[in-house]
């Protein structure tokens, strides 16, 4: 932060931790209006049950190029509703050892085969009293029956706090759609 003082830097951290959680809640508005867009919500039947899904998964976080925190391990709980057949809004926190971390973001699944379908991912990550960025990934579901279905995601996040820096996600898990 150059030849700033002390306090000049503390109000530069404090000013950036609010950005923060606006251009979060930004995005998060920004997903459900496209929501309330769509025709199924003005028909009433987003309180449908069919269209909801939960999930747990493994994470792996593998951070590159400066950022303040080292590999971790941990759990990561989403919860995701489907717009359409193509489209899917999804939220997440996931826990690695001792930070936490809130993202809003969206599925698109652009070709599916049976039981394998795969997908991109994009959207807001904000790592709580680290870092936050966008991310944009690939994954896929294997689809065990009708309601239970494998996961796996890869998404690089892009850093915007400290510099230009990468945390790398990998998650594996198992995901209940109703």
């Amino acid at each position: 932060m150059g030849n700033r003082t002390r306090p000049e830097r503390e109000n530069l951290v404090k000013y950036a931790l609010i950005m923060r959680k606006i251009v979060f809640v930004a995005a998060v508005f920004a997903m459900f209006s496209a929501l309330a867009q769509s025709e199924e919500f003005e028909e009433g039947d987003y309180f449908e049950l069919d269209r909801w899904s939960l999930g747990v998964a493994s994470a792996l976080e593998l951070p590159q190029g400066g950022a303040h925190f080292n590999r971790k391990a941990g759990l990561a709980i989403r919860c995701g509703y489907a717009i359409d057949d193509f489209w899917n809004l999804e939220a997440m926190g996931e826990w690695c050892e001792n930070r936490y971390a809130l993202s809003a973001g969206a599925l698109w699944l652009w070709w599916g085969y049976e039981r394998l379908d795969p997908f991109f991912t994009f959207g807001l990550k904000d790592w709580i009293k680290t870092d936050w960025g966008a991310y944009l990934g690939i994954g896929t579901f294997w689809h065990i029956d009708d309601h239970w279905s494998l996961r796996a995601d890869i998404t690089p996040m892009l850093g915007v706090e400290d510099g230009c820096n990468m945390i790398y996600s990998f998650t594996l898990g198992i995901q209940r759609s109703w």
